[in-house]
């Protein structure tokens, strides 16, 4: 331990890798939106049918899939944009679609 914290104090004191650490907090950050909308879909199960909020679960597990490997598996894309994971941009390295950008402004 004594070896090791001292490496990573200077390796995290360099400024290429604070610019790293903050591109990857804009990252993580920009799908916020996407959970709040499967938040809400699970508030809105909550309130409708109590004893079904597991499906909450289902929910997460089924947008995920959806919006992750949709593309891979070449489904419709109708079908892609039922995810809210579909509609994030995908980042870092990525840059966000012209006809979506209008969505975060």
């Amino acid at each position: 331990m004594s070896v090791v914290w001292p490496q990573a104090c200077s390796w995290a004191r360099k400024p290429a890798t604070r610019v790293q650490v903050g591109r990857i907090l804009a990252a993580a950050a920009i799908q916020v939106p996407a959970v709040w909308v499967v938040l809400a879909l699970v508030a809105v199960l909550f309130g409708a049918v109590p004893w079904l909020v597991g499906a909450g679960w289902a929910l997460l597990v089924g947008f995920l899939l959806v919006g992750e490997v949709g593309p891979l598996l070449r489904l419709l894309e109708a079908v892609i944009d039922i995810s809210p994971y579909a509609h994030v941009p995908r980042l870092p390295g990525g840059t966000m679609p012209q006809g979506r950008s209008q969505l975060w402004s």
